[in-house]
């Protein structure tokens, strides 16, 4: 795993007006940071919000599922998860 720090000082590296985007060339558009201590980056915009975990949920990329919950590592269906965003902050 990268530690904030170690992403500190890689970036220090790069001019400050360069664009940081993913794999597929999309641009980091939801960062939060998790209840373990952790920053998630993602190229996507959650879906939901986890009925299990009250985690985000992002969609998935398995066939036969809606979201992904990475609180859970795991796929859910559409009654796993709530699509109402509005109890989140933002």
């Amino acid at each position: 795993m990268t530690t904030v720090k170690q992403l500190i000082e890689l970036l220090s590296k790069y001019p400050q007006d360069f664009e940081v985007i993913d794999e597929q060339n999309r641009p980091f558009i939801h960062i939060i940071n998790t209840d373990d201590d952790r920053l998630r980056l993602s190229a996507t915009k959650p879906i939901g919000i986890c009925k299990r975990s009250g985690g985000y949920v992002y969609p998935s990329v398995v066939e036969g599922y809606e979201g992904f919950s990475p609180e859970l590592d795991e796929d859910l269906y559409g009654i796993e998860f709530t699509t109402d965003l509005s109890q989140t902050e933002e």
